[in-house]
């Protein structure tokens, strides 16, 4: 038997209404029609007299005939919207600076290259270059309207929200070319979309979890839902709902059958005064009909994981997740690559494979019975910049499904027990390189994964006199640091004195033998050639220990 008051966890488990009868989902449809006027109604309210929902309680049941769970079931539906739009905004917000902050870089560049084709006389080039500024400042102009107008409504805390979509609102003014034949045709498909579903909240010290929405178990392994239907509104009101019960009978759920029985029995056996889990319903109506999402509370898995035995380092990138387990002491014992080929698929493909891999990636940690570390990452100012990025750089970086990666192993590793660490990223890549690429025989990826699994662990790292790293040309023993502060006790490279000289070894281009290699100056002004520094093999063997794995291979099946 579950222990339910222990941590939880929430899932949803759905199944179709299959077998529903015209006059059932006459029901269903005016049941959606009337919980979805109470609720525009419940948010009219709150933007007119700025009140929270709640203080309209009364009114509205009066208003719609409906009951006081009822009503907290439509006022938590709107609080959530109103909060995601919120934080919607904020991040907009965030997204619109990044849009801002490139676009006057495009611009300040343009205008450079635009007086220099004009100082040299290239007429083409210049009208060119002048159509391409017009351009970006117009962009500009727009962007500004739109932060300012945000940062407006910001500072108003107020929220607009369309029930039904903006999208096929919009597609009221443009009938053809959206597929409607008239207006007539579209406002039915608008009234339809506003009224596609609607929301039943649960509560632990009710009969199995909602009193609105009554779970029952058959004998036949089947499932019955009792929903008790809203009584007659005062006005304007237009279904044929009055009260009384509707029974959804022969329920299957595929997935999620067995958790939901053992709740039910957890009801049964409860007394008199505890609660038990409680049981949301959701209805939504879709292309193929009805579908009854039911979200309840399980505890979460005892975990089984301990940071005594080590760490699962993962380094999640565009080409896949690299893997590294270490032990106790930070050493390197295990290492693997899941290749995610993740550009031109379909969402379905991608989920798949990032799903298969994020079940390979929680069995393993569980096996060895240590925690998954994980960078903490944040895309959506970089996401907001694609515009005026190289177009290589933009595909990379569109079609690296970072949130699903991450939101999949989490959720897998929380079913499973096992512990999941988020550090800071800062500097892991480049840590990886200089310390640890040559001396185990790794990867920039395996390497960086290495360094997120000894951060997790609680282990600092220092760079060496010399770093070692592994670049187009060999290996390259970093000279002495060229002056400056002492770092501990001997002259050692920072970490952007580093970057710097990696950057400058490592971005040649290819040439022909015999070719005359230009002189580069660092940052601090002294001359560095490519061919000055100390090259040679690896500093030594890789560890043999060290095992590999096929990560494609256990991934995906």
């Amino acid at each position: 038997m579950l222990d339910w008051k222990e941590n939880r966890m929430t899932l949803t488990f759905h199944t179709r209404l299959k077998e529903l009868s015209p006059a059932e989902e006459k029901l269903l449809s005016d049941y959606a029609l009337l919980m979805t006027r109470a609720e525009r109604t419940l948010f009219t309210l709150h933007q007119r007299t700025d009140k929270p929902p709640a203080s309209f309680k009364k009114e509205v049941m009066a208003r719609f005939g409906i009951t006081a769970r009822q009503f907290n079931a439509i006022r938590y539906k709107l609080e959530g919207k109103i909060r995601a739009q919120k934080e919607s905004r904020k991040e907009r917000i965030k997204g619109l600076e990044a849009q801002i902050r490139a676009t006057e870089k495009a611009v300040r560049e343009a205008e450079e290259a635009f007086r220099g084709a004009k100082e040299k006389g290239n007429r083409s080039r210049a009208r060119s270059l002048r159509g391409k500024l017009v351009g970006k400042k117009r962009r500009l102009d727009i962007l500004r309207t739109k932060f300012q107008n945000l940062q407006l409504e910001e500072e108003r805390g107020r929220v607009s929200l369309c029930f039904g979509g903006r999208k096929l609102f919009l597609a009221q003014y443009h009938l053809q070319a959206n597929g409607f034949p008239s207006h007539e045709a579209w406002l039915a498909e608008w009234r339809r979309a506003r009224s596609d579903g609607f929301f039943l909240l649960g509560s632990g010290d009710e009969t199995n979890g909602n009193q609105t929405a009554t779970l029952l178990e058959e004998e036949d392994g089947t499932f019955t839902l009792r929903l008790r239907l809203p009584g007659q509104p005062r006005r304007g009101y237009l279904g044929a709902l009055g009260g009384g019960h509707l029974r959804l009978k022969s329920l299957r759920f595929p997935y999620g059958g067995k958790r939901l029985d053992e709740l039910l029995k957890i009801h049964e056996a409860k007394k008199k005064g505890e609660k038990g889990p409680a049981l949301s319903y959701r209805f939504q109506r879709k292309a193929k009909g009805w579908y009854l999402f039911v979200t309840v509370d399980l505890p979460d898995a005892v975990i089984v994981t301990d940071r005594k035995r080590g760490a699962v380092g993962l380094d999640l990138n565009p080409e896949g997740i690299a893997l590294v387990e270490t032990d106790r002491h930070g050493n390197p014992v295990y290492r693997t690559f899941f290749h995610l080929p993740l550009q031109d698929k379909t969402k379905g493909q991608t989920k798949a494979l990032i799903l298969d891999t994020a079940k390979a990636i929680v069995s393993h940690a569980r096996a060895v019975g240590k925690p998954i570390v994980l960078e903490r990452l944040v895309f959506s100012v970089k996401k907001a910049e694609l515009r005026d990025r190289s177009p290589g750089y933009a595909r990379m970086l569109s079609s690296f499904a970072y949130n699903l990666m991450e939101g999949a192993i989490r959720a897998r590793a929380l079913k499973e027990g096992v512990e999941v660490i988020a550090v800071n990223p800062a500097w892991t890549s480049l840590l990886g390189r200089a310390k640890y690429q040559v001396r185990y025989g790794l990867s920039v990826h395996e390497s960086a994964a290495l360094v997120i699994a000894r951060r997790g662990l609680g282990l600092r790292e220092e760079l060496p006199e010399r770093p070692v790293c592994r670049t187009r040309e060999g290996y390259l023993f970093c000279p002495w640091r060229p002056g400056g502060k002492r770092v501990g006790q001997s002259k050692a490279w920072t970490l952007k004195e580093l970057k710097g000289i990696l950057q400058l070894t490592t971005s040649q281009p290819p040439r022909k033998r015999g070719a005359w290699r230009p002189m580069r100056r660092s940052r601090r002004g002294t001359e560095v050639s490519p061919r000055a520094l100390p090259w040679s093999g690896p500093p030594g063997p890789v560890v043999p220990s060290l095992t590999v794995g096929d990560g494609r291979a256990s991934a995906v099946k």
